[in-house]
């Protein structure tokens, strides 16, 4: 057999260059590729961007708000305690006139201002509760007009009338007060005073008027009644 022929080229050195080359660039392209891959991926999209602006501006509008709802709350609050401080000063100032008027009315009566002239005279009745007990405290304010100049004493007591088991009853001073004032209340002045007592009702009777009876020293009873609810009112 014929030995083989070989037959020996030269290399082509631009072949060879791109040989070299292409591996390389194949690598740097695969990694262009994933880069754009990953970046298209975890690109957020135009309209996710705009709803998270969004959503921060109505955050803020949101505190905004929340912030406006608090003063608001707090001027309330104080234009409360204001009105209710006004009211109470309101009926303080009522109270206190009403105390006036009753204090000038008195006064006109005891300095004989006025155009009727009178003598002894049960000016006012007050009845206060006394708590845990059927007793209750009384005060009988009397006058007498300034112009006369003469002392007033004498004794005064009270009866009650009401309903009693279902029937009227009238209760005597005897009936109502502690034993040691059941021969009246001692009383001496020469223009007013306060006559203090105390007075006891029996269980089941319902009150509803007073008669305050005053028997001065040598001259003419005096009487006034008064309602009950009306005695219970006048109390401070």
């Amino acid at each position: 057999m014929p030995s083989p022929r070989y037959e020996v080229r030269a290399l082509n050195p631009a072949v060879l260059r791109w040989r070299r080359v292409l591996p390389g660039l194949a690598w740097a392209l695969g990694m262009i590729a994933a880069a754009t891959l990953t970046w298209a991926l975890t690109r957020p999209p135009a309209d996710l961007a705009a709803r998270a602006a969004r959503a921060e501006a109505l955050r803020r509008d949101n505190a905004e708000l929340k912030q406006q709802l608090a003063v608001l709350t707090r001027s309330r609050q104080v234009t409360r305690i204001a009105t209710d401080a006004l009211r109470r000063s309101l009926a303080d100032r009522d109270e206190e006139i009403a105390g006036l008027r009753a204090d000038l009315a008195l006064y006109t009566r005891l300095t004989g201002a006025s155009a009727q002239r009178a003598g002894l005279t049960v000016q006012d009745l007050r009845v206060r509760p006394i708590h845990g007990a059927r007793a209750y405290a009384v005060t009988i304010t009397l006058t007498q007009n300034a112009r006369r100049g003469e002392t007033s004493q004498g004794r005064v007591s009270l009866s009650v009338e009401g309903v009693r088991s279902g029937k009227a009853a009238q209760l005597a001073w005897s009936d109502l007060a502690p034993p040691p004032a059941r021969a009246g209340l001692p009383f001496a002045f020469k223009y007013f005073q306060q006559v203090q007592g105390m007075l006891v009702l029996p269980a089941g009777l319902v009150p509803s008027r007073v008669i305050v009876s005053v028997q001065p020293d040598g001259g003419t009873p005096v009487s006034r009644s008064f309602a009950w609810t009306a005695a219970l009112e006048s109390r401070e």
